[in-house]
């Protein structure tokens, strides 16, 4: 059974009773001014939801978080949208979504991702456009069934050398995180994902990231 909620269902303002909730799969909440979810929501076993247009980045706290942390939404739930939400960084926690395909979180005033994120093995599309990341952290390497990776206007980290612009390649980048994390060494890091379409265009970089030319890529957008 497929069960639609929106601004007019009663769920979107009380969550006492879960039990006659049971039955969706699929939660759309656009544009609600909604702030925070409450745990018991992770009770439901979602398929997709939708988040969007919300003001989850307006609270910084991880309470708003904790419905990540239910058992029952981490194995069920395969496409997440929580674009236009303001947000300056996601929680750790949502590395636990298990069986995510997809992730949307463009639109938002993200600098950087957790190291969480390359737990999500079953992710293929990632829509991380139109933030303010510098950076992707090496373990996005470790999502070997990514097909779609759109990073478009993004303004990635430069360096001066020699009075000449260079941008570090996004494997440089990432092992400074390694560093500074002191993650230990892993072979995995060395076989890329096989993305097949990648969108890297309107961005601040003036080559093309070292990274992508190690990807199995089969179509590729990129302008610099």
């Amino acid at each position: 059974m497929t069960g639609y909620l929106n601004t007019h269902n009663p769920l979107s303002k009380h969550f006492n009773n879960i039990t006659i909730w049971l039955n969706l799969t699929l939660v759309c909440l656009p544009n609600s001014k909604i702030t925070n979810l409450p745990s018991a929501f992770g009770k439901l076993r979602l398929q997709l939801l939708n988040l969007s247009g919300n003001y989850f980045g307006k609270l910084d706290d991880s309470i708003k978080w904790l419905w990540m942390e239910q058992n029952a939404i981490q194995n069920t739930l395969i496409k997440l949208d929580i674009s236009n939400n303001r947000l300056t960084k996601l929680p750790s926690n949502i590395g636990k979504l298990n069986y995510l395909l997809m992730l949307n979180i463009c639109n938002n005033l993200l600098e950087q991702l957790p190291q969480s994120i390359g737990n999500i093995h079953t992710l293929r599309s990632l829509n991380l456009s139109h933030n303010r990341l510098l950076y992707l952290p090496a373990t996005i390497m470790l999502l070997k069934k990514l097909f779609i990776l759109n990073i478009s206007r993004n303004p990635f980290q430069t360096q001066r050398y020699d009075n000449k612009f260079k941008v570090l390649s996004l494997v440089a980048l990432s092992a400074n995180i390694i560093l500074q994390h002191r993650l230990v060494a892993s072979n995995q890091f060395l076989y890329c994902t096989y993305i097949i379409y990648a969108r890297i265009e309107s961005n601040s970089l003036l080559v093309t990231p070292l990274l992508l030319l190690s990807l199995f890529l089969v179509t590729v957008t990129i302008t610099l």
